[in-house]
């Protein structure tokens, strides 16, 4: 009985204590593989935030190598937009001129942060001077965002000559950086997190998510991210049950109060231990496949390398990416399989990493595979572990933006125009070297700043009104203005674009001054004739016109705005008496080529008789024949009063007669004509004396001779310069008459002598004004003209003359219309016409030479009034290089469109490559983990329960994987487009659609089945799926109708809903990415995009695809 109650005991005791530690194993493998379960899940997103950093390295360094090598673009929003394009988890881009932000991109909701100086701010100059330091890409935050928000800040040094010169900045928004790296803050997951960071200030640990988070209770693991010193700690959601193990250890204690009465029970035991072990090892088994497997799921390499530098480990994707067999190389060492890359910059950074002991990434090329990698070197105890991923596209993206932001640079520094460029934000992109020659602010301060806060003066100018009209209306508008602070005028013409405005400008200030000093000219000609009391005429032989100065207006007493000067008109205002003699003169100066001179009387409208005398001369061509005639007329009615013998012997005139007989005896004289001699001659005259008694003796003879002729009938005039004492001299004019008696017989010989000093001072001055005006005109840019309305020609330059090829007698025979082209004469008649209506006419034609070469040129065009005749006056400006410009600017436009087509193929095709990847060989391995779950869950026990519902749970998330591989593969490039066609995919996009969103979605097709290019009909799929991503985002509609047509010349897909609309002209003047996107796409193809909609009216969207771009039908089509 003894001996039964010790084996009863002895089998209790022994019994209690298995049972005990068995429950106490269980619940070390249940934690271990907790443990496991959250380093995994750990593990996963460090992994996912080493690929946000790495997005962030690259933007930045991008960024930072522009502005390094060829400073702050001019164009910052344009490469920002294509790098953001090309980089994943980024909010927005900026730039620091030192501490100051100075650019930021996307510039809508982010305008609080221009202007802060980050290292004068308490929070943030810390861990900015700690980036400084170190040289390299490091993040601060999270903290909260100028512009609002909670994100983190990353900001790597740009260094030039060994100076500091500012960041390239990445800005991260917290929650975009927790969806990023898959931490759920709802704590419905499975499992809690927490991101904390040691307060630099404080050096307290600050915590950043609101998830409950008890160290000391429940399953937790920890990870530092040195780029931000920051920990990332993950906790299992469900704490540790011990209800099971506390259930256990109770039916062990009646399990062992049993089995000391049924010893034989206990042989059993040693079995059940033994299935625990083999359990723990199988946990242990599937915990190492699993991690295998995420090696194996993820896109980037993977190297794992042991202390002695042999290959222990390299996933699937290291060896697509490096196009290697590399399990070859397990146990090999990498430096005796690959000795070329020793001394090169992938041995230094490995061993670096090992040696330091801390986290490493550098970019290389690899020649073996021509691409570009960034690598992570994670080292440890027993080696180093390498990610890489293959960055090739987005190098290959930064070179093509760095080349056609240099070649558009260099078209615009080749204009001689100045040129200046402005954002959307009126912000200086780029001043050409022509602007900056004389730009009052220089490159650094303007390039980057808003050109109102560099010229405050311009607002409320010319300047601002032209420069808002342009940007607003998206037309090209030209103005000149002048510039007050640089005392300058400027011609400019602004033109608009997406990106901003482009003005060309251009200094006139010396063609005003010289238009200025022409009118001046004109008036002191006009002054001087006034003060002569001498009017001009000239006479045109081929048109008969006639054209009279201001004076001579006045000499008739007529209007110049109402009278019309013509010979015949001249004739019907000379004296009865004197108009066949004055008219007989002027037909007989045609044979000769001196001067000629007449006096006659003239009778104004208001019967007023007045004496002119008239002066002309008549020019020839070559071939002798009259052309022209100019003469001046001058009012001498004053020297006329006088009477020629008694009555007309007057002493208060200024001319001084004598009257001789035939004799040459002096019969009488003036007071004047006696002062005349006594003063200059230095004697008194006597009458009863011959005149020859006054005459030198050497002039006796001449003056004989004169008076004969006189006495003959002929009338005589000279003119003779009387030198005085002081050293001046007067100038005389002497007029020899036949004196006449009532019976107009000869009796004697009148002599007047008029003191004509002062107007031949006038003539001398008009001539040098004139002289002066011809110089003027001669100087100017470009070529000039005048002529009147019927296209005589007055007045050219000589660059006319040069440019043209015709001579000046050529150009005085030919109308304005001569040259120009017959296509662009109806043009040119038409400006001319303008200008003589309303004054004023500007274009652009092309210059017709005498050589049949034709240059595009400038013309304006004013009308002016000159003694009453309308006139046309203008220059012309050669504008070939101008235009050659603008020509390669449009070149280089179309270059970089189609470079962005390029680079949306290039995107596509990846999108496609990836989407059958993850459908083909992930799916087909996690199918081959769901059979062998499967096959597992046959083999065991049914009373193994834990097993099959840990197996049950596994199949069930490999289901759920599965669907999520099919529909981000379905995301990435659905499958039907390529299957079945386009009609079916935008069928089965509207059905997705509908059941996403909950919108009613009709889709009508009239096509049938269509051929067509895979990349227009990814294009017009892309199209349609971003109009209903728009819809469901934006519209608030319920019902969306699609159609898609056909008529004559085109495929037409019509987008159709009722939601609340919106104003079309400021979401396009706004720069909206997805607007932009799908015109940019359609452009790409040569398809047509139409965008109708106001507010509460819904939206149309529509797509016209021209039916040459079908591929031909097959004969059953």
């Amino acid at each position: 009985m003894r001996r039964s109650g010790i084996v009863g005991i002895t089998v209790f005791s022994c019994l209690l204590l298995l049972t005990q530690y068995i429950s106490y194993q269980r619940y070390l493998i249940r934690k271990e593989a907790e443990q496991q379960y959250v380093a995994r899940e750990l593990n996963a997103i460090s992994n996912r935030l080493e690929a946000v950093v790495s997005y962030s390295q690259s933007a930045v360094k991008t960024l930072a190598f522009i502005v390094a090598e060829y400073g702050i673009p001019r164009n910052f929003d344009s490469i920002a937009r294509n790098i953001l394009q090309s980089s994943r988890y980024i909010d927005a881009l900026q730039l620091t001129q030192k501490g100051i932000i100075t650019h930021t991109y996307p510039s809508f909701g982010n305008e609080a942060a221009i202007g802060f100086d980050i290292l004068s701010d308490s929070v943030r100059r810390h861990e900015a001077n700690r980036a400084i330091k170190k040289g390299e890409l490091f993040f601060a935050g999270p903290f909260e965002l100028m512009q609002g928000g909670l994100g983190i800040v990353g900001r790597l040094p740009i260094i030039k000559k060994d100076e500091f010169q500012g960041f390239a900045v990445v800005i991260i928004k917290l929650n975009t950086m927790l969806s990023a790296i898959g931490i759920d803050t709802t704590q419905q997951g499975e499992f809690l997190y927490q991101l904390s960071k040691t307060n630099t200030t404080t050096q307290q640990e600050e915590y950043f998510l609101s998830q409950s988070f008890d160290e000391d209770h429940g399953t937790y693991a920890s990870i530092e991210i040195p780029a931000g010193d920051w920990k990332i700690m993950v906790m299992a959601n469900k704490k540790q049950r011990f209800f099971f193990n506390i259930t256990f250890s109770i039916v062990g204690l009646l399990l062992s109060m049993t089995s000391g009465l049924f010893a034989w029970y206990f042989a059993q035991q040693p079995e059940k231990l033994k299935k625990l072990v083999n359990e723990k090892t199988i946990l242990v088994t599937e915990s190492q496949n699993q991690f295998r497997t995420t090696l194996e799921r993820v896109s980037d390499g993977f190297i794992s390398y042991d202390l002695e530098w042999r290959y222990r480990y390299i996933n699937s994707a290291a060896e697509d990416l490096l196009g290697l067999k590399l399990n070859e190389l397990i146990n090999k060492n990498i430096w005796e399989e690959f000795p070329e890359l020793i001394n090169q910059p992938i041995y230094e950074a490995y061993h670096k990493a090992k040696e330091n002991q801390r986290y490493v990434f550098f970019e290389s090329y690899l020649p073996i595979s021509k691409k570009w990698f960034e690598n992570h070197l994670y080292p440890s105890a027993d080696g180093l572990s390498v990610f890489f991923r293959d960055v090739t596209i987005q190098k290959n993206t930064a070179e093509d933006i760095l080349r056609a932001y240099k070649e558009k640079e260099s078209v615009l520094q080749r204009i001689s125009d100045k040129v200046i460029s402005l954002d959307t934000e009126w912000r200086y992109t780029f001043l050409n070297e022509a602007a900056l020659q004389d730009h009052p602010a220089g490159s650094e301060g303007a390039l980057g700043k808003i050109i109102w806060d560099v010229h405050p003066e311009l607002q409320g100018t010319v300047f601002w009104d032209k420069y808002h009209e342009a940007y607003n209306n998206k037309t090209t508008v030209a103005f000149e203005s002048f510039y007050a602070p640089m005392k300058k005028w400027f011609s400019a013409k602004c033109f608009p674009s997406n990106d901003g405005l482009t003005v060309f400008y251009q200094d006139i200030t010396d063609k005003k001054e010289k238009d200025k000093l022409i009118e001046i000219n004109e008036a002191r000609l006009i002054e001087a004739q006034s003060v002569a009391n001498v009017g001009s005429w000239e006479t045109d032989f081929l048109t008969l016109n006639v054209i009279w100065s201001l004076q001579t207006y006045h000499i008739f007493e007529l209007d110049p705005a109402s009278f019309k000067p013509s010979h015949t008109s001249f004739l019907d205002f000379v004296h009865p008496q004197d108009r066949d003699k004055v008219d007989k003169a002027f037909t007989e100066s045609f044979q000769y080529d001196d001067d000629f001179l007449i006096e006659h009387r003239i009778i104004t409208q208001g019967g007023k008789i007045k004496w002119v005398e008239e002066r002309w001369k008549v020019f020839r061509n070559e071939k002798r024949t009259p052309y022209r005639a100019a003469g001046t007329c001058q009012d001498i009615t004053k020297r006329k009063v006088a009477e020629i013998e008694k009555a007309l012997m007057i002493d208060n005139t200024e001319e001084s007669f004598i009257l001789v007989d035939n004799d040459l005896i002096i019969i009488s004289f003036n007071n004047q004509f006696y002062k005349l001699h006594e003063e200059y001659l230095g004697f008194k005259v006597e009458k009863g004396k011959s005149i020859l008694a006054y005459a030198q003796p050497e002039r006796q003879n001449a003056v004989k001779e004169i008076y004969s002729n006189v006495l003959g009938g002929k009338t005589k005039e000279s003119e003779i310069n009387f030198p005085l004492k002081d050293g001046t001299a007067k100038v005389f004019s002497i007029k020899y008459k036949p004196a006449r008696n009532e019976t107009n017989e000869i009796i004697g010989v009148f002599v007047t002598t008029r003191d004509i000093t002062e107007r031949k001072k006038a003539e001398a001055q008009i001539q040098t004004e004139k002289f002066f005006s011809d110089s003027l005109i001669n100087s100017l840019p470009g070529i000039f003209y005048l002529y009147d309305e019927k296209g005589v020609f007055s007045h050219w330059n000589k660059n006319f003359e040069d440019i043209s090829g015709y001579s000046a007698e050529e150009i005085k025979n030919m109308h304005p219309l001569d040259f120009y082209d017959e296509d662009e004469k109806l043009l040119i008649k038409s400006s001319i016409d303008t200008v003589f209506s309303y004054g004023h006419k500007e274009i652009t034609a092309h210059f017709y030479t005498k050589d049949k070469r034709k240059k595009p040129y400038y013309f304006n065009g004013h009308k002016i009034v000159i003694n009453g005749t309308s006139y046309l006056i203008g220059v012309g400006i050669d504008i070939t290089e101008r235009i050659q410009a603008e020509k390669e600017l449009l070149v280089y436009t179309e270059e970089i469109k189609r470079l962005t087509a390029h680079l949306e193929q290039i995107r596509e095709d990846e999108r496609t490559r990836i989407a059958r990847e993850v459908h083909d060989e992930l799916g087909q391995q996690l199918t081959g983990l769901k059979m062998d779950a499967s096959w597992l869950s046959k083999r065991i026990d049914k009373e193994h329960t834990s097993i099959h519902e840990k197996l049950s749970g596994m199949t069930s998330l490999m289901d759920h994987t599965i669907k999520t591989i099919r529909r981000i593969s379905t995301d990435l490039r659905p499958g039907i487009l390529d299957d079945l066609g386009l009609v079916a995919a935008l069928e089965w996009q509207s059905t997705e659609f509908e059941k996403q969103y909950g919108i009613v979605c009709v889709f009508k097709s009239e096509v049938g089945d269509l051929q067509t290019e895979r990349h227009l009909a990814t294009t017009v799929f892309r199209i349609y799926q971003e109009a209903l991503t728009n819809i469901a985002r934006h519209a608030q509609a319920t019902e969306v109708e699609s159609i898609f047509q056909k008529n004559a010349t085109h495929l037409i897909l019509t987008v159709k809903d009722n939601g609340q609309g919106f104003n079309y002209k400021e979401v396009k003047s706004k720069g909206t990415l997805g607007l932009i996107g799908m015109r940019e796409r359609a452009i790409m193809v040569g398809a047509e995009l139409s965008i109708k909609s106001k507010n509460e009216t819904g939206t149309i969207v529509k797509l016209q695809i021209p039916l040459t771009l079908l591929l031909p039908s097959s004969p059953g089509q």
